[in-house]
């Protein structure tokens, strides 16, 4: 018998997905650019916050810059992997994303808020169950 894919699944997926794009958008920005591009209107709510913006230069006093696009392009490319996971039902990929959502904390914004209600729904009753293999399908 196939198992529903949980509705917990879907939300983590666009949630995780929005945490993602961002991150890697303002890491390519830095690693391209070596600055972050201030958007001007509506956009600028997505905008990266002065307490990253001051992380950021106070780590850029030893370290290029534009280096500093890294850890956002990789955590949020890693997330991207982990949600995959999830959806093909690795063993590894709810320690994954629990992993690289605690990593995401590191950008100080309000989409911190997606990363800890990631954390919340990885731990949710409905993906457990999601992740434990039938033992019908799988011998």
């Amino acid at each position: 018998m196939k198992m529903k894919t949980p509705l917990t699944l879907a939300i983590l997926t666009i949630m995780g997905l929005a945490l993602a794009a961002w991150m890697i958008l303002y890491g390519l920005q830095l690693r391209f650019f070596g600055t972050f591009i201030d958007q001007n209107g509506l956009l600028s709510i997505i905008s990266p916050p002065n307490a990253f913006k001051a992380w950021v230069g106070w780590i850029s006093i030893k370290v290029s810059f534009s280096d500093l696009g890294w850890p956002l392009l990789v955590v949020g490319c890693s997330l991207l992997g982990s949600i995959a996971g999830l959806w093909l039902r690795q063993s590894w990929a709810p320690r994954s994303l629990l992993i690289f959502s605690a990593a995401s904390l590191i950008t100080f914004h309000w989409m911190n808020l997606l990363s800890i209600l990631l954390l919340v729904l990885a731990g949710n009753k409905a993906m457990q169950q999601w992740m434990t293999p039938d033992p019908a399908t799988h011998g």
